[in-house]
């Protein structure tokens, strides 16, 4: 039983690859070429990222004979990946997953489809963990350290790592649904978004100082390598393991597999209670007033809102760029004096750069605005139900509207904070900043489109976690590197007419295309996207 429920849910987690959402047939050779390239692009890119870093580190200090305290390091920075890609799952995957009940209700023991879910989990988190481990081991074999003995011992320990970020990762999801089984869903939602803007923020906050922190390392060896043998005994051996001395690496699994039979028998003991655990609902005393009829926009709009805050999940990965305008809004206040130093600095090296600020800006907000994509999993959200908007008497061009109009709202509101922040510090005129901000809304509503449309053409209507949809659909996966396309295509066309236009003639330009772009995206919404949506 075990087995089948591990190949369910193994399956379940690649079934975005290789099947159609829509129709729930085998994706063509094309579609999965294409997004095979995708998956490669993002993990290169992340991997080459870990790469830079343990090339700096590698030589210094295994020549220092601390070669223990490199693999200590990326352990310790796999474990936060690992846990990082596994977390926002872990409470929704364990206990709040759509088949839990009715796989209880049958011959199944919890604790087989416990140890299946948690297999899940420990998939997502190795994916994680290798994009640390292998670029450093590279490194590290390719300076000529370490032999075919040290190969076979940093295998192991990069599956017990993924092993101990998923013990990590379950603790702090069963910690979350004790306390989710006593609070409202609102609370719950908050403390949930409080909690993972913490993560986000002090992750932000790390990688901005990590050239600072490699340096730290690199001249303070030997006493950062003394405290952590002294103050961090299992990592201490993960390093010691990664070098090939067996019983460093004995000592280092058994401390992992105890915890995660700990762990195991803890979430085992509880998990029905929570999985089955209503949640707390408040009740609601009456109140006579007015009722107020509202238009069918409205009404979709606020179904809309509440699906999008709604789900933490959903909220968080999906709502970035609007963290990051509110976020560059007051850094641009608190940091004045440093831009100011920073566009001194840059016009000492190249006269007239200060002519190149707004066209610069603008491709900055492109970027972030493309870390918002909430009309990418939308009509996916709607899953089984979605026969339920069909059947109303609305028309299915307003559908689509309200979730075009959540988009453009939630990203442009602080994106419009943020330009008349960062224009006011660095002092852009009102005609440079009205062409920024043009530029940014209708970047915005061009992002919008292009997630509706993709989305449209690439559903997943057969979710049984919605985590799935909204992290890893191929639709958000072009939503947001198709938006730092678009950035990059329209840099590249200002590269070869640089020498025929002005910089705020480009700009003029670059809001001429996106504007053309987005009235014709929309137009094929209105027309043929409703005919599609209708037909899903």
């Amino acid at each position: 039983m075990v087995r089948v429920l591990i190949k369910k849910q193994i399956m379940e987690l690649g079934a975005f690859f290789y099947q159609s959402g829509k129709k729930g047939k085998r994706r063509s050779k094309g579609s999965l070429i294409m997004y095979a390239l995708l998956m490669v692009y993002v993990v290169v890119a992340m991997g080459w990222m870990f790469y830079l870093m343990a090339d700096m580190l590698c030589e210094p200090l295994v020549n220092a004979g601390l070669g223990w305290l490199f693999f200590a390091i990326v352990g310790m920075m796999a474990i936060v990946a690992g846990v990082f890609g596994s977390i926002f799952t872990a409470y929704s995957g364990l206990y709040r997953a759509k088949d839990n009940e009715l796989l209880l209700s049958m011959p199944v023991k919890p604790s087989a489809l416990l140890l299946a879910r948690m297999t899940s989990i420990f998939i997502m988190s190795f994916d994680f963990t290798l994009v640390v481990m292998v670029p450093s081991m590279l490194v590290y074999h390719m300076k000529g350290f370490g032999g075919a003995g040290t190969v076979a011992s940093q295998i192991i320990v990069t599956l017990l790592v993924s092993l101990f970020a998923v013990v990590l990762s379950c603790v702090l999801g069963w910690l979350m649904g004790l306390i989710s089984a006593h609070l409202t869903g609102s609370v719950r939602r908050l403390i949930s978004i409080v909690v993972t803007l913490g993560l986000l923020g002090g992750y932000f906050y790390v990688y901005t100082k990590v050239y600072n922190y490699l340096q730290l390392i690199l001249i303070n060896g030997d006493k950062i390598g003394s405290a952590v043998r002294r103050a961090l005994f299992p990592v201490y051996h993960l390093g010691l393991a990664c070098e090939g001395k067996a019983v460093s690496l004995a000592i280092f699994a058994g401390i992992v597999i105890a915890l995660f039979a700990l762990v195991y028998f803890l979430l085992s003991v509880s998990f029905i209670r929570i999985a089955i655990a209503k949640d707390t609902v408040v009740k609601a005393r009456y109140r006579q007033k007015t009722m107020k009829a509202g238009s069918q926009l409205s009404a979709l709009l606020k179904k809309e809102t509440k699906r999008f805050t709604g789900s933490t999940v959903y909220l968080i990965n999906c709502g970035l760029g609007t963290i990051a305008f509110l976020a560059g809004a007051v850094m641009a206040v608190i940091k004045s004096d440093y831009l100011h130093q920073l566009m001194e600095t840059i016009n000492q090296i190249m006269p007239g750069a200060d002519s190149m600020v707004p066209l610069a800006l603008a491709g900055i907000l492109g970027l972030m605005t493309s870390m918002n994509d909430i009309t990418a999993p939308s009509v996916s959200l709607e899953g089984k139900n979605i026969w339920i908007l069909q059947s109303m008497p609305v028309s299915a061009w307003t559908v689509l509207k309200a979730k075009l109009l959540l988009h453009v709202l939630v990203t442009s509101v602080p994106a419009v904070i943020c330009i008349v922040s960062v224009s006011v510090v660095l002092g852009i005129s009102p005609v440079e900043g009205i062409l920024v901000g043009l530029f940014a809304l209708l970047f915005i509503a061009l992002g919008a489109a292009v997630g509706l449309a993709v989305n449209l053409k690439m559903p997943n209507l057969d979710w049984v976690n919605e985590t799935v949809v909204i992290k890893q659909s191929m639709a958000v996966m072009i939503s947001l590197f198709g938006g730092w396309l678009e950035v990059l295509v329209l840099g590249g066309l200002y590269f070869l007419l640089r020498n025929l236009m002005t910089p705020m003639a480009y700009l003029v330009l670059a809001v001429i295309i996106v504007a053309a772009a987005a009235c014709l995206l929309l137009t094929w919404l209105r027309k043929k996207g409703t005919k599609i949506f209708a037909e899903l």
